[in-house]
């Protein structure tokens, strides 16, 4: 156990290097990675495992792409996900520890991207973190996020607004905690996952980015480097934009102001996993989105339907923020 990251705000450890991470100076670990094994005797689920959700995507086999369960851990409750390609996670109940295993032909970059995704949003919420499927970036000093359906263009509109010198904190897992009453957004790692086609809209055909791995369609932007700067430090959360469908007509884009009560219900739809909260988390997640909308903004976002007015879309959020 001696390579070290920081995740989502977390001091990692982990058994074997972790693909598309950089390592940081060691520290007291909150959380451990156990690769190629599955928990010990004495932590392994014990009973029955009952089935919290079965995903609605659905492989070309007809299958669910993954499950997850929930059952005895040692001592307490633990989270077992199954992908249907052979990925497995284990998780305690503090999320303290994460143990994966996997089966060929996928590897342990494909792993890892199901680790830093759908894995660690489920992994946060066991150790209390409410967080959205969302991006966030820095406008003016603060965190300003972009959420809405999958394809929306979350990701695509972060990579844009940081090729505007705007630093990404966070991208698809978006943890937001409160100190004083202030909501913060915290950083993630320094990457962004982006289809093909949206990198031919930000870069051109010619530009190619590594693909996560070679069973993955998604590729991997590294921030940091260049012009696609990074924010590895919290920041206060001032606004949500929430992503419309796109639109063809004239005045798009632009941005709507959002009753509080549609703001709160946006937020609630965009929490991520809330289908395995329990009852007491999911009061709590809910109370906390209460809050947020006395303290920020929530403000729906329309994209128009041309990938050649991003840069527009771009400076319509710019120029919404500027009253923040």
């Amino acid at each position: 156990m001696n390579h070290h990251y920081r995740l989502f705000g977390i001091s990692t450890v982990s058994n074997i290097p972790v693909p598309g991470l950089t390592a940081v100076a060691a520290a007291d670990a909150e959380l451990t990675l156990c690769f190629g094994c599955g928990p010990p005797a004495g932590e392994r689920i014990s009973g029955p495992e009952i089935l919290k959700f079965t995903s609605t995507i659905l492989l070309a086999s007809g299958k669910p792409a993954f499950r997850i369960f929930d059952g005895v851990f040692g001592s307490g409750s633990g989270a077992h996900i199954v992908y249907e390609d052979g990925a497995e996670f284990w998780l305690d109940e503090r999320g303290s520890k994460a143990w994966a295993t996997w089966r060929e032909p996928l590897t342990m970059a494909d792993v890892a991207a199901y680790l830093l995704g759908p894995v660690f949003g489920l992994l946060l919420q066991r150790r209390g973190v409410t967080t959205l499927h969302a991006s966030a970036v820095e406008v003016g000093g603060k965190a300003v996020l972009f959420a809405g359906d999958a394809g929306a263009g979350k990701s695509t509109t972060a990579a844009a607004m940081a090729r505007r010198g705007h630093a990404v904190i966070s991208d698809d897992i978006v943890p937001v905690v409160e100190h004083d009453g202030v909501p913060y957004v915290i950083p993630s790692y320094p990457c962004i996952s982006l289809w093909p086609e949206s990198v031919e809209i930000l870069y051109g055909r010619e530009k190619k980015l590594p693909a996560f791995s070679a069973n993955f369609t998604k590729t991997q932007l590294v921030l940091g480097e260049g012009s696609w700067p990074y924010r590895a430090s919290a920041l206060p959360l001032a606004c949500a934009f929430i992503f419309a469908a796109r639109s063809s007509d004239a005045q798009a884009p632009a941005v709507e102001e959002m009753s509080l009560t549609d703001g709160l219900l946006a937020l609630v739809a965009n929490s991520y996993a809330t289908c395995v909260l329990d009852g007491e988390k999911r009061a709590s997640e809910f109370e906390l989105f209460g809050r947020l909308m006395r303290t920020i903004r929530v403000r729906r976002l329309r994209p128009h339907e041309d990938p050649q007015l991003l840069e527009r879309l771009c400076e319509v959020i710019e120029s919404s923020c500027r009253a923040l």
